[in-house]
């Protein structure tokens, strides 16, 4: 009977990674193979007229930038919204035209893709089938990586090696990989409380030594003037989710600016019928609600710290990292590619329940695949924009999950008593 099982949960494995491959394969490599549009054009362009000589001060005016994008051949498109630094990422292509380019550039996400699924099957003795299915399953957030020609699938795969270097001890090396990593994508920032944690002061020192180091260099590359009119004008009003193309009511961002913009904000072009026009109420319930996040994580955190549970560091860097994803002030599809790390502590470790997995499981689904476009195409405002966003409320929804699951595997320590569910 046994056997039976396991013949049929092979065969569903199979079937599911090949209904799944066969989608990526159509809409993240046959549909961008010698398509150049997205992001990729932005970090191509950027990298080769820098090549050329072009100040690097013209990329931050959106007209200017936008201009040698037409006179290229490309779709509009802007650069300002990356650190200056990202003007190098594609300096070794600059070479080739530009759909050879982004061949090559899809043949390097592909190299690294596999290398994930191999990081996966090493750290957690999993089969190719279920950790390759475990990142085909981020679907858009996959897809859209490879179409738009972004960063998300190598931030992941150095994610993953940052964490795999802690296992071995070599903090340094850590650091100095997320500190770089983090002046062109700054996710890799949310280690830095996992380090504090663990107590691995080497480690966030070595990641402050190279942030430190980066900025100098980008100083003196580029000038103090462009450097701090990026953090005043960029980073700062990103943080805040102030981004042009309409947010905070961009729909496609998906953060809890948004949603109460649309309920307590008049705007005459983006929002005409809000549930209520009282701006200051959607400021007041948004530090409220971030409030609520972040003192629930420390709470949480709190616990795992004093606590000799199972897994106790994965646990936290698990919730440290869907409270990010949480409180993100812009996202879009391609960044939840990274989900695949924090799931697969979920998927593949013993504490999270069945149901909890279960429901983890379609909430994964959910973020994944909902068609969030269709959504924009409607050009709904008010209270029908607000529930507009259920990649969001996904979002938070698995971040609740993971802080009960979290809490509850210590409580079920302290008390002594056999786990309150099965694995």
């Amino acid at each position: 009977h046994w056997r039976y099982r396991a013949v049929n949960l092979k065969r569903s494995q199979v079937i599911t990674f090949v209904v799944l491959a066969s989608l990526f394969f159509w809409r993240g490599i046959w549909v961008s193979w010698n398509d150049v549009h997205g992001d990729f054009p932005n970090y191509y362009l950027a990298a080769k007229l820098y090549n050329e000589g072009h100040p690097a001060e013209y990329f931050y005016d959106d007209q200017w930038f936008d201009k040698k994008l037409t006179e290229h051949g490309f779709n509009s498109g802007r650069f300002s919204q990356f650190p200056p630094l990202t003007v190098f990422v594609m300096t070794p292509l600059v070479n080739f035209e530009a759909a050879t380019a982004k061949n090559i550039w899809i043949i390097v996400n592909l190299v690294a893709l596999g290398m994930i699924v191999f990081w996966l099957m090493r750290l957690f003795h999993q089969s190719f089938l279920t950790s390759g299915i475990l990142v085909l399953a981020s679907g858009f957030g996959l897809i859209n990586n490879f179409r738009a020609g972004q960063l998300y699938i190598i931030l992941l795969l150095i994610c993953m090696g940052s964490y795999m270097l802690l296992k071995y001890n070599r903090n340094i090396l850590t650091g100095l990989l997320l500190g770089l990593a983090a002046m062109i994508k700054y996710f890799t920032a949310i280690f830095i409380p996992f380090l504090l944690l663990q107590r691995r002061y080497k480690a966030v020192s070595a990641m402050g030594i190279s942030i430190i180091v980066c900025m100098i260099i980008q100083i003196l590359v580029f000038g103090y003037t462009l450097n701090a009119s990026f953090f005043r004008n960029i980073f700062l009003n990103h943080l805040a989710a102030e981004i042009p193309s309409g947010t905070p009511y961009a729909i496609a961002y998906q953060a809890w600016t948004g949603v109460l913009h649309y309920l307590f904000v008049f705007h005459p072009d983006y929002n005409a019928n809000p549930l209520l026009d009282l701006p200051i109420l959607a400021h007041v319930i948004k530090y409220l609600l971030h409030g609520i996040i972040f003192v629930t994580t420390v709470v949480v955190l709190f616990k795992l710290y004093k606590s000799r549970c199972e897994h106790r560091d994965d646990k936290m860097l698990v919730v440290i990292w869907l409270a990010i994803f949480t409180l993100l002030p812009a996202s879009a599809t391609y960044h939840f590619v990274l989900l695949v790390f924090p799931l697969a502590f979920i998927f593949f470790q013993n504490w999270f329940s069945a149901r909890a997995k279960l429901a983890a499981g379609c909430l994964y689904l959910m973020i994944s695949y909902f068609p969030i476009h269709q959504i924009i195409t409607l050009k709904p405002d008010g209270l029908w924009a607000a529930l507009g966003y259920p990649r969001l409320y996904a979002t938070t929804a698995l971040f609740a999950l993971t802080i009960h699951q979290a809490w509850y595997s210590v409580e079920s320590l302290y008390s002594n008593s056999e786990p309150r569910y099965k694995t």
